[in-house]
């Protein structure tokens, strides 16, 4: 998201089951317009880059989503889960996160003409990263973070981007042992953001959240939740402003309801405000796991956007859902 411009990426499965993909704008009270179509699936978006299966981007030079090659020429046939983006006073930087546990940092000073990349070492194994999400400090790259998928929940940092990720504490956090916030953790961790190089939250599975306060890794327990327990919510999304963090996702209501939900925290006032339900339907239902929210972003959270699916009983299909504070 930035001023005058709102973007949303994702995929499209023809009546024949063929998956493509697509970058549309997210025009308040109205379809989104344009729709372009990218070929494959677009799985990350983020400061005008989009990225997604088998190394495919694209850019947005100011007035149209173009093809960045040599990103693909980078990636090879590895898919990106995971894009943040920043604007430098020289250039414009971008951290790619996806498959076989590589960050690829790719950078470009003709404004998306070419990108020249390369991986940032030491994330051990052919981990699947989920997210990755950075910082700025004066005009520089400062921290960013990447988190893995794949039932090793650890989560790396480094400290620019360019040197090796690791994840040692206090910014990084081990999932070894039976001690520390990401130690034998339920499920599996599903976003990630950073509000500055001191604040950031990664959400997942089992009612996982966790805080970064420039001090270490925390899990949050949020009081507001009582009944159908933490436990029972599948968070998919977070972001997070100077002040209010969101929290994005859907809960088992006690094998009664599937609902899609909302929580807000206030770090001012350190207040968390009841979770807000958006949608709800039976848990029998069997079309239950097409209502989902998948992304958050957004300038601030007073111009917040969220991204899902939901379920038309209309036309019997899987449809976007596009919601916008």
């Amino acid at each position: 998201a930035a001023p005058g411009g709102v973007w949303a990426a994702g995929r499209i499965t023809d009546w024949q089951g063929q998956p493509s993909g697509f970058v549309a704008r997210l025009i308040k009270g109205n379809n989104p317009s344009p729709v372009i179509e990218t070929g494959v699936p677009m799985t990350a978006i983020h400061h005008r880059l989009a990225t997604g299966w088998a190394g495919k981007a694209y850019y947005y030079d100011g007035s149209t989503w173009v093809h960045a090659p040599s990103i693909g020429t980078h990636l090879g046939t590895r898919t990106v889960y995971g894009t943040w983006g920043a604007t430098l006073p020289e250039q414009q930087v971008y951290y790619l996160a996806g498959e076989e546990g590589t960050v690829a940092r790719c950078t470009t000073d003709d404004d998306g003409a070419s990108f020249a990349c390369a991986d940032t070492p030491g994330i051990a194994g052919t981990a699947l990263m989920a997210g990755v999400v950075g910082t700025t400090e004066a005009g520089q790259e400062g921290r960013s973070w990447a988190l893995r998928f794949n039932g090793i929940e650890h989560l790396y940092s480094s400290p620019d981007g360019q040197t090796a990720y690791s994840a040692a504490p206090p910014e990084g956090c081990v999932d070894e042992g039976t001690s520390g916030a990401c130690a034998v953790l339920p499920g599996r961790l599903l976003d990630i953001w950073a509000a500055s190089a001191h604040e950031v939250w990664a959400v997942g599975e089992q009612g996982i959240v966790l805080r970064f306060d420039g001090a270490g890794w925390v899990r949050v327990a949020v009081p507001t939740i009582d009944t159908p327990p933490q436990s029972a919510y599948t968070f998919r999304a977070v972001f997070a402003d100077d002040e209010v963090v969101v929290l994005a996702g859907d809960r088992n209501f006690s094998n009664q309801f599937h609902d899609m939900i909302l929580l807000f925290y206030n770090r001012t006032l350190d207040r968390w405000y009841p979770p807000r339900l958006v949608t709800a339907v039976p848990y029998s239902d069997p079309t239950r796991t097409a209502f989902r929210f998948y992304d958050a972003g957004g300038v601030d959270t007073t111009d917040l956007h969220l991204v899902g699916s939901i379920w038309s009983t209309s036309g019997a299909e899987q449809r976007a859902l596009f919601l916008i504070r």
